[in-house]
């Protein structure tokens, strides 16, 4: 079948209208780039700011004590100011997620540490200012790229692992309302039960040593179940038992519950004893030890360490 001319030069005007121009399509596409460009001359910017101001000392005695661990040798003060000297507090909340994310793939121990003071007081907070919580985070997302952050290398040592879940996941929830503080507790609780071939160890131990510091009552802080739901110390209890019966015996599975259960001792010592005595014979010396610092019953801890295998 033949087109006529003016047919044709119908069409082709169509096209031509209806179709994205070249230029169009370049500025979004340099929007993107602009975004992502933005995010990692921060980080590039965070981290050759920590390589001048190392310490050579301080490197030795954190290697030695975070064992695998490599860093650069940057205390807190030194990675705070690495950070206030970038462009950090102008990043939008995708851009720092962005930069982040690429300071926890670097290799070195001080620039995972610089991602977490990024995500806790650039990414949930505004500007570096710990007083002035960001009121435009999408919950969600946060929750689901913090999930993303343990997938690879990015947290692979107890000591990011720990900082991690201090600085930015137990903050996170609590310093939510109270009508959501509940929902996203027990998401992160979650993590503890996740199956040990679909997870890391330290993704587990994230979902209750985040609420470490939020067990038992401080002064004239609100903890506990009156801070997060009835239940909430249970819940937490049966997140230390989940992980330990699904790795009995490793040290970082009981060392990272252990120093959980501690302080269930104080906020619930009926419970965390009777799980206590179930637990002793899956537990480490050293985990188990952590669980009953603060017990100041010799007769209960003898008990339990003659439940322990013995090798």
């Amino acid at each position: 079948m033949q087109v006529s001319f003016f047919a044709r030069r119908y069409l082709i005007s169509n096209i031509l209208i209806n179709a994205p121009s070249m230029s169009t399509r370049g500025a979004k596409k340099r929007r993107v780039e602009t975004s992502g460009d933005k995010a990692s001359t921060v980080a590039s910017c965070i981290m050759n700011n920590l390589e001048k101001t190392k310490d050579l000392a301080y490197k030795k005695w954190q290697e030695n004590y975070v064992k695998g661990v490599p860093v650069r040798g940057n205390k807190m003060k030194a990675i705070r100011e690495a950070i206030a000297s970038s462009a950090a507090a102008d990043l939008k909340v995708e851009e720092g997620l962005i930069a982040a994310q690429e300071l926890l793939e670097s290799k070195y121990g001080d620039d995972k540490l610089a991602a977490i003071v990024m995500l806790s007081e650039y990414v949930l907070c505004e500007g570096g200012n710990r007083k002035k919580p960001r009121k435009d985070l999408d919950k969600e997302m946060f929750l689901s790229k913090m999930e993303k952050m343990y997938e690879g290398t990015r947290i692979n040592d107890w000591s990011t692992a720990d900082w991690f879940s201090l600085k930015v996941l137990g903050p996170f929830v609590v310093d939510l309302p109270d009508a959501k503080r509940a929902k996203f507790a027990k998401r992160l609780l979650q993590w503890s039960h996740a199956p040990v071939k679909a997870s890391t160890i330290w993704k587990r131990r994230a979902g209750h040593v985040s609420f470490v510091m939020h067990i038992t009552p401080h002064h004239k802080q609100t903890r506990g179940d009156d801070l997060f739901y009835d239940g909430f110390i249970a819940d937490v209890l049966k997140a230390c038992e989940t992980v330990i019966l699904a790795c009995p015996f490793d040290r970082f599975t009981n060392t990272g519950a252990g120093w959980v259960l501690r302080n269930c001792y104080l906020a619930d010592t009926n419970r965390t004893r009777e799980l206590l005595t179930k637990l002793a014979p899956n537990m480490t010396p050293e985990g188990l030890k952590y669980a009953l610092e603060k017990c100041k019953d010799k007769a209960f801890k003898n008990k339990l360490t003659k439940l322990q295998k013995k090798d």
